[in-house]
């Protein structure tokens, strides 16, 4: 009797089980319906019964969300401070969760160019940008390490080579000569990337399309660069990243008529 004290019974452990499994399932259908302020209420509220990770970074990720649609720049960066520490709690209850991997770059969205083009002004010495860069390369292969069939892990992964890639050229010397172990980052690579992306997950996210654009464009195959920009102009309009993809495809074409 004293040892069936320290378990839950069976009825409240599959109860437990069949809640957190339902509470996924419908934060993962609000998701998909953008139906984001709805959604992140919904979590803060399903996290203080259950600080589970599959439920925390599912927080994470609508927090960045909420984030990136905030006009005002001090508003956005408490959203992606409030982000990051929901990942790093999903990251310390369970690491072996490839989303968590994968969403932990995600959630410092807002110091990516910090990181690898310095356009915020933190301060930051470049070692430091460097250090978190190669941080954010670790999760990423853990992420597909995990789960090497998730589209937007390889998505990410290829924004990562694309930035480093788009460095200027001294930009680049500094990095290799703080950190030589880091991978030879080049456009080819981050194509690879994309269009992985898009073989595992055809026509799943407007940026990735952008991004096969963009790169295509770098490596001068003009009429791939066009075919991908145009194909992300005709995608459907539903979250703030459709809208920037479509925006910037969108101008990159009239550039190129010109």
């Amino acid at each position: 009797l004293l040892a069936m004290s320290f378990f839950k019974p069976a009825s409240e452990t599959d109860e437990e089980e069949e809640w957190l499994n339902a509470s996924i399932k419908r934060a993962d259908r609000m998701y998909d319906s953008y139906m984001i302020d709805e959604l992140y209420e919904y979590l803060r509220k399903a996290t203080e019964r259950k600080r589970h990770a599959e439920l925390m970074w599912r927080l994470a990720r609508v927090t960045c969300e909420k984030g990136k649609l905030c006009r005002n720049y001090e508003e956005r960066v408490i959203f992606f401070a409030e982000a990051m520490e929901y990942i790093n709690e999903a990251l310390k209850t369970d690491s072996e969760i490839s989303a968590v991997h994968k969403w932990i770059p995600v959630t410092e969205r807002m110091n990516w160019y910090a990181i690898l083009l310095d356009y915020n002004g933190s301060g930051a010495s470049t070692e430091v940008r460097v250090e978190n860069a190669k941080e954010m390369k670790n999760h990423l292969d853990r992420a597909l390490e995990l789960n090497p069939l998730d589209a937007t892990s390889w998505y990410i992964l290829g924004l990562w080579f694309y930035s480093f890639s788009d460095l200027p050229w001294y930009q680049r010397k500094l990095c290799s000569l703080l950190y030589r172990e880091l991978p030879s980052a080049t456009f080819q690579a981050a194509l690879d990337c994309f269009q992985r992306a898009e073989l595992i997950s055809p026509n799943f996210y407007s940026q990735n399309l952008l991004m096969l654009g963009k790169t295509y464009l770098k490596m001068n195959h003009v009429e791939l660069a066009k075919h991908y920009l145009n194909r992300t102009v005709q995608f459907t309009v539903v979250t703030v990243d459709d809208q920037r993809a479509h925006d910037e495809a969108e101008l990159l074409l009239k550039q190129m008529k010109c």
